[in-house]
């Protein structure tokens, strides 16, 4: 009986633990978010300033239309290639976290078989 006590906390430590590690990792996923769309907002206000300056020098005849586009480029290639980074960091994160709640599934069910076997024997 002493063991199955036993089990029963180490079970109950071990789902806390898993409980407060999700939690960290949506705060720290949370302000990861908050610090990458900061910086993108930032970075695309200097690209929208530039991209005022070409309309302008367009409307005075001294740039052309591709180079509105050839301002705009660099906002593109930085957005894209962040949106790329994050749906593969998140998939990845997913996949994993389904695998590690899987395996903690399966002990926690191997450590109540083993009680109720302890229980019985």
């Amino acid at each position: 009986m002493n063991e199955s006590r036993h089990l029963d906390v180490d079970i109950t430590t071990m789902m806390e633990n898993e409980r407060k590690r999700d939690r960290l990792i949506r705060r720290v996923s949370g302000t990861a978010w908050i610090v990458t769309l900061s910086i993108m907002f930032v970075f695309a206000g200097i690209v929208g300033v530039e991209v005022l300056h070409t309309l302008e020098r367009v409307g005075l005849g001294v740039a052309t239309n591709g180079d509105v586009v050839g301002a705009l480029v660099p906002l593109l290639a930085v957005v894209g290639t962040t949106s790329l980074l994050l749906a593969l960091v998140s998939t990845a994160a997913v996949f994993l976290r389904f695998r590690t709640a899987s395996l903690a599934d399966l002990q926690l069910r191997l450590v109540s078989l083993e009680a109720a076997l302890a229980e019985e024997g």
